[in-house]
């Protein structure tokens, strides 16, 4: 794979709470190739959000971006200026959020919050856009197109309203799709229709796809690669086979091992032990050490560098330290 859609380089994004600085992605790098889906997983509070919001420069109130590059189609994001940036954000980058009911007014039509986009970043005429309102919400099948676009959000189902917010996202036909934890809230029979719809978009319109999830069977089922992520700082990348089949970080074995299994009996669940750092505390050296059952003493004290674990498989552990790039 050799042409990137997105490149992020170094990506570091801290928010500052008046007594200590978080380093809520600290020195991130990985890239999307065009028309393949890249998974993120990791434990909440790991930085996944907050990178996928740094690509469309919409870190929270309190944060900031505070080094690396941003290399979307060639262009670096990081030297565009706010004006700039609304060309790219909904239109050529969009992104679907956690919770479809908060992502939507409720005192909004939903046929007025689809064509919002669609307004803004064409110069179409409101009679014309209505129409291409009802083509998306069936694009999304959504039974009953036109007569759902008269509709308030609360009238729709959770499915309906993640649909919904998914043809906002893909109305300006754009060329990455960032899917943050939107299957989360569904019961398993709906998450199994939006996962497919996904699926679609990418085979009809060759859409580059960054999916954010907990759920390593949505992982196994729908990405190409994977990045695992852990107190802000991305601990292993490759492709989804190689990462299940050859887990090398001991944080991604943990989060493997910890899946429940038919063939468990009523064997107890295996957890990773500990909590995840707190932000503004994390522990010199290797982030993972303190809940590691093969953390060493050069562990506690440096922080790994990147190793070369396989083709395209790299980790961030003194344990593949030897195969240094």
């Amino acid at each position: 794979m050799n042409d990137p859609i997105l490149e992020i380089k170094n990506l570091n994004t801290c928010f500052d709470n008046g007594y200590s600085r978080i380093h809520a992605v600290n020195n991130v790098s990985f890239n999307v190739q065009r028309g393949e889906i890249l998974g993120i997983v990791g434990e909440s509070g790991s930085g996944k959000s907050v990178a996928c919001l740094s690509v469309l420069r919409l870190v929270p109130r309190g944060g900031r971006i505070v080094g690396g590059e941003i290399i979307f189609d060639g262009e670096d994001l990081m030297k565009k200026s706010k004006r700039e940036m609304r060309k790219y954000r909904g239109c050529r980058i969009s992104m679907v959020l956690q919770n479809p009911l908060t992502s939507l007014n409720p005192v909004i039509r939903i046929g007025d919050q689809v064509s919002e986009s669609l307004l803004l970043h064409s110069k179409e005429k409101r009679g014309r856009v209505m129409s291409k309102v009802v083509d998306l919400l069936k694009a999304v099948k959504i039974p009953s197109a036109d007569m759902q676009v008269s509709q308030y959000p609360h009238q729709l189902s959770g499915g309906m309203r993640q649909r919904v917010v998914t043809s906002i996202a893909i109305g300006c036909e754009p060329e990455l799709l960032i899917a943050d934890e939107s299957t989360t809230a569904l019961d398993v029979t709906i998450q199994a229709q939006v996962l497919q719809l996904l699926r679609d978009l990418r085979r009809e319109r060759g859409l580059s796809i960054i999916l954010v999830t907990h759920n390593l069977g949505i992982v196994a089922g729908m990405c190409d690669r994977v990045i695992v992520m852990y107190a802000g700082q991305l601990l292993e990348i490759a492709a989804t086979e190689e990462l299940f089949a050859n887990p090398c970080h001991p944080y991604t074995k943990g989060l493997l091992r910890s899946v429940p299994r038919l063939t468990n009996g009523k064997k107890r669940l295996i957890s990773i032990p500990g909590q995840p750092p707190d932000m503004s505390r994390v522990p010199e050296g290797c982030p993972f050490w303190p809940r590691c059952e093969q953390s060493m003493d050069i562990c506690k004290s440096e922080n790994p560098p990147v190793s070369t674990a396989g083709s395209g498989h790299e980790v961030k552990c003194w344990l593949y330290a030897h195969e240094t790039r």
